[in-house]
């Protein structure tokens, strides 16, 4: 996958506060292959995200990264749809119909989060009204806060959660 150079000045050195949002989340592999579940799925690459994003985005200094699965709870004919415009991704999805594993999210969370630490950006996960908003409240910087806001803009009080 090749990303073009992003047309963004690094907006951190105006003292902007700045976050990138990589949702949805496309898997890179079918569930199952970075968690070692199921290695032998790997052949299948999709080319909807690639950790080489995650560099692109970290090079113009952001404040903040936020990530979030593609999950398909309750989205009846959503692969279907998804097919016809020409982006497959049931064979991504095969083990857990409606959401990659938990096992598989922490493979790819754990790997944009050190990415992140090593360039001193904050990380979180994206609140998305599942279990996901506690399962991965470990890896968020604010701990308190799954947008990296509170406490980082001034009269940011309240979270995704509060007010959703």
């Amino acid at each position: 996958m090749v990303f073009h150079h992003l047309p963004i000045i690094c907006l951190r050195n105006y003292a902007v506060k700045t976050a990138f949002r990589i949702q949805p989340l496309f898997p890179i592999y079918p569930d199952g292959t970075l968690s070692g579940r199921y290695p032998n799925r790997g052949s299948l690459k999709s080319r909807y995200f690639s950790f080489d994003l995650v560099d692109e985005l970290l090079s113009v200094k952001p404040h903040c990264i936020i990530a979030g699965f593609m999950n398909f709870y309750d989205e009846e004919g959503i692969f279907t749809e998804l097919s016809d415009s020409g982006l497959d991704m049931a064979p991504y999805y095969r083990l857990n119909e409606e959401c990659f594993s938990p096992e598989e999210m922490t493979e790819y969370y754990n790997r944009i989060k050190h990415k992140c630490d090593d360039a001193g950006v904050h990380f979180s996960i994206c609140f998305d009204k599942s279990w996901n908003f506690e399962k991965f409240r470990y890896l968020w910087s604010n701990q308190k806060d799954c947008c990296c806001a509170m406490g980082m803009i001034d009269g940011f009080t309240k979270t995704a959660k509060d007010v959703c």
